[in-house]
């Protein structure tokens, strides 16, 4: 999926996904990349924006693009864990969920 195919609005996560969500920051500041992340505010917006509480995401082709671009300075064994962790939702999601993950996936 090409990241220009990546827009979503109105995005419902599961608590799974939320659970996913809550890996990746943990383990993204545990190797403490956000501050050396060219694309960290796209990071930022995707991740960590919109609170639990929200019952809805709205994620733009550029916040994907910015997110792709930043990606690049991740080190290799991180974008792993994140894509395997997007790659665990492709059986079980569908819809927005799906595409959301598809985009994690292919951003990296």
């Amino acid at each position: 999926m090409a990241v220009k195919k990546c827009m979503i609005q109105g995005l419902v996560l599961s608590e799974s996904s939320h659970d996913s969500i809550r890996e990746i920051n943990k383990r993204v500041t545990n190797m403490k990349l956000l501050s050396a992340l060219y694309g960290s505010s796209a990071i930022y917006q995707i991740f960590f924006k919109n609170t639990f509480a929200t019952a809805t995401y709205n994620i733009s082709t550029a916040d994907w693009e910015t997110f792709a671009r930043g990606a690049t300075s991740i080190p290799v064994i991180t974008r792993k864990i994140i894509k395997n962790e997007a790659l665990m939702h492709f059986t079980s999601k569908t819809g927005k969920e799906l595409k959301f993950w598809q985009c994690v996936y292919e951003s990296l």
